[in-house]
């Protein structure tokens, strides 16, 4: 099985430290989307060496969800999870 966990994100700052640090930890492959932060949220993405995109402005969560399944296909995953707070 080749899974791509994609983690839509929009002002998480700290609260989504400890489930990227989980995420980390099962050495899956982890794409973070977020959705035009204007927090210190990029600053605890750069802690971890998870691919990220980001959205200038808030797009909302389908465009993030498209863009997860879009690098999924793209990188041959045959699985996709996605998690939003």
């Amino acid at each position: 099985m080749n899974a791509l966990v994609g983690v839509i994100c929009y002002n998480e700052g700290e609260k989504v430290s400890g489930v990227l640090e989980q995420l980390e930890d099962t050495k899956m492959d982890v794409l973070i989307v977020d959705d035009g932060s204007t927090d210190s949220s990029f600053e605890v993405y750069k802690r971890f060496s998870f691919y990220c995109i980001y959205h200038e402005q808030n797009e909302g969560a389908g465009r993030s969800i498209k863009d997860i399944v879009r690098y999924g296909i793209k990188n041959r995953y045959t699985h996709v999870v996605i998690l939003a707070g």
